[in-house]
């Protein structure tokens, strides 16, 4: 045999060695892999994995499966697939047929592929009368690398057609495109990356009739597992345009983008997000871009992954004593690591890019012992701070708005009068507010709580006691006084009449330009009485009684201004009358004639005179 013939018979026998070996390698990293797998199913509770075993051959290999979804009670999953099956479980059951590598057709290098197709689950087609035959629902494809990653791609069908509920026989129109998920995962690593995306999205229901378009949906990640329900890494999710229509309202925004990053800081997380979103219409109002962000620091991995896998047991989180026994260790641990919660920026364009901004930090430095004296020593460790600034620009479109909105049926001229009375009174606000300093272009807030002192602008306030006593009183079904504060009164309250004490007067002029037998002085920037009507089948008498000559100014929910001096002929004191009264605020003032300040009564009742 010549030298030739030799060499190419070591070639060849090198080659089949080489192949055989390539074979064997490969089928024993898949069979590998598929344990791996199989391993960390059985560790899920929610998946039951009555069969996953791999069979291997020579190019290629059988994987069994037999595996079933059970979400708990908490998953929204659970709620879902409740609705829809018969029991809230998905059962997958088969064999799929997977080619070895090392080369894999339609993808290059790698150990082992499988793809295929999902049909139409029998169960959904009475819901969609026009789906097309026996097309797919979905293509799919499964590989195996060389680096021991796993990658899993599923292409949806794009639909347009109809669904209909076979019971009721409610109709709905969907249309839907571009719907992509791949997803790459080291299991050893617990490395994932996944890009999901929907192009387009339409939804009808000609019955309302109510519609919602959505265009350009987008969630990637690249994230690492520490441990369970812990992972470090970032994500985004990107819409650019959504609207919601119906035949009253309408709502479409664009442009948003929320962001996120989570690190690692020894045996600690720090997290920031932020949320961005471009113009948003409602109805005839319109914002520009707003943007959020906030972040957490500090946050004990351990303390947090223990509160996680506690609350992932639970059948019912709303029932806090039955289960505070496992959550406290996990929440004193979290506590203990003196976690810092910033909102780093709230911002709000109102006419002007970015005109309305706000930042709050909030510390915590105690030892997070959650015991029976915990909600009195948190104010020794607990430091709060926040600032915001609203420019000019900012109020006046703020007033604009808020005139819109409660007195749509006025007209221009009062609309704008409206607002012009609303921002005087806002300017005298400020004025008193230790909180508000006037800026260059609007005001500037700045406020913090910290060693049991609210101060405002490094100046202080008052002490905690008092601040959380005013808080005590401004609760419903509190005793203090009403004046200069809110009432609230619903159709057939008891004790009819209900009176309350006011002082009448001011250094402002009320005069005709406010609306028919409208004068005296009084503080415009601060009602008597802000009270809050529900509105039922009886009339709503507002009366005064002073020693002094008063009349009452009231505005209200339809923005009507409402003005009285003498209720007749013989009686001096004011009367304002509502025979079918709205639900809403009624803004009350109790002027005085002659600039004087008087100690008064001003009366609710529903019995007409």
């Amino acid at each position: 045999m010549n030298k030739p013939v030799i060499g190419l018979a070591v070639a060849v026998a090198v080659a089949a060695a080489g192949y055989l070996g390539m074979q064997a390698y490969v089928g024993q990293q898949v069979d590998k892999q598929v344990e791996l797998i199989n391993q960390q199913l059985i560790a899920n509770n929610e998946i039951l994995v009555n069969q996953l075993e791999y069979s291997k051959g020579w190019g290629s290999g059988e994987l069994h499966y037999d595996l079933v979804y059970r979400p708990a009670a908490g998953n929204p999953w659970h709620q879902v697939l409740e609705e829809l099956l018969p029991k809230p479980e998905l059962h997958w059951k088969g064999t799929a047929t997977i080619d070895h590598g090392p080369w894999l057709p339609g993808h290059g290098f790698g150990l082992a592929q499988l793809q295929g197709d999902i049909p139409l689950p029998q169960i959904l087609r009475p819901w969609l009368p026009q789906y097309p035959g026996q097309t797919p629902m979905i293509s799919y494809r499964g590989e195996s690398h060389f680096d021991n990653t796993l990658s899993f791609t599923l292409q949806a069908i794009d639909y347009k057609g109809s669904i209909q509920d076979p019971e009721n026989k409610e109709e709905a129109q969907w249309e839907h495109t571009g719907a992509y998920f791949n997803a790459r995962l080291h299991p050893v690593e617990r490395h994932l990356t996944l890009l999901a995306k929907l192009d387009t999205l339409q939804l009808d229901f000609p019955s309302e009739p109510v519609s919602m378009m959505l265009e350009g949906l987008r969630m990637e990640t690249d994230s690492t597992r520490l441990q369970p329900y812990v992972w470090i890494g970032d994500a985004t999710l990107t819409l650019d345009n959504l609207g919601v229509m119906s035949a009253d309202n309408q709502l479409s925004m664009e442009a948003l983008r929320i962001t996120s990053d989570t690190v690692q800081n020894g045996d600690k997380l720090d997290s920031t997000a932020e949320l961005s979103l471009g113009p948003i219409m409602m109805d005839d109002m319109r914002f520009g871009e707003s943007r959020l962000r906030y972040s957490m620091r500090n946050l004990d991995i351990e303390g947090y992954a223990g509160l996680m896998r506690t609350v992932h047991r639970l059948d019912d989180i709303e029932d806090l004593d039955q289960h505070w026994a496992s959550l406290r260790p996990h929440l004193e641990r979290i506590l203990a690591g003196h976690p810092q919660l910033s909102m780093d920026e709230l911002s709000i364009s109102l006419g002007e890019p970015h005109n309305a901004s706000a930042s709050l930090n909030v510390d915590y430095h105690g030892e997070g012992t959650l015991d029976a004296d915990f909600a009195e020593k948190i104010w020794d460790d607990l430091s709060i701070a926040g600032q915001a600034l609203l420019s000019e620009s900012a109020i006046d479109k703020l007033m604009e708005l808020v005139v819109a909105q409660q007195n749509a049926e006025l007209g221009s001229s009062e609309q704008v009068l409206m607002a012009d009375v609303l921002k005087m009174q806002f300017t005298l606000q400020m004025q008193e507010s230790p909180f508000a300093r006037q800026a260059d272009d609007g005001y500037e807030f700045d406020f913090a709580l910290r060693d049991h002192m609210l101060t405002a602008h490094d100046e202080p306030v008052m002490d905690l006691a008092t601040l959380l006593a005013m808080g005590e009183a401004l609760m419903p079904g509190s005793s203090a006084a009403i004046s200069g504060g809110v009432l609230e009164l619903s159709a057939g309250f008891s004790p009819d009449p209900y009176v309350v004490k006011v002082t009448s007067g001011g250094d402002d002029l009320v005069d005709e330009g406010y609306g028919e037998g409208c004068i005296g002085f009084t503080n415009i920037a601060d009602a008597n009485v802000e009270l809050f009507y529900e509105a039922g089948s009886f009339p709503l008498i507002i009366e005064a009684s002073a020693p002094t000559d008063t009349a009452l100014v009231v505005i209200a929910p339809d923005g009507e201004v409402r003005c009285n001096d003498d209720r007749s002929l013989y009686e001096l004191d004011p009367r304002v009358i509502f025979e079918t009264p709205e639900t809403g605020f009624y803004y009350i003032w109790l002027t005085d004639l002659d600039g004087e300040r008087s100690e008064a009564e001003i009366s609710f009742t529903e019995i007409m005179p």
